[in-house]
């Protein structure tokens, strides 16, 4: 999922308008992630997800979502189920 900087979100390559809100809410739960470290590579687990974040020119991959992205990983996956 990508979302510009206009409130458009491309997921699964079908267009999503965010509201004023949404987007501000999205903001608000990415300037809070100060996890900006990978985890490191393959995370020793054999199956697995991994979460990519990029913000502001920073991008991190986690096996395992920290608590400070939390609420940003909710944002987009209730933005995925839409």
């Amino acid at each position: 999922m990508t979302v510009d900087g206009s409130g458009t979100a491309l997921v699964n390559d079908e267009p999503i308008t965010l509201g004023p809100g949404e987007m501000r809410g999205l903001r608000t739960a990415l300037a809070r992630v100060v996890t900006l470290s990978s985890s490191p590579e393959g995370c020793d687990v054999a199956d697995h997800f991994t979460y990519t974040l990029t913000y502001r020119g920073h991008r991190a991959t986690r096996c395992l979502v920290p608590p400070d992205w939390r609420a940003a990983v909710e944002r987009l996956e209730a933005l995925a189920r839409r």
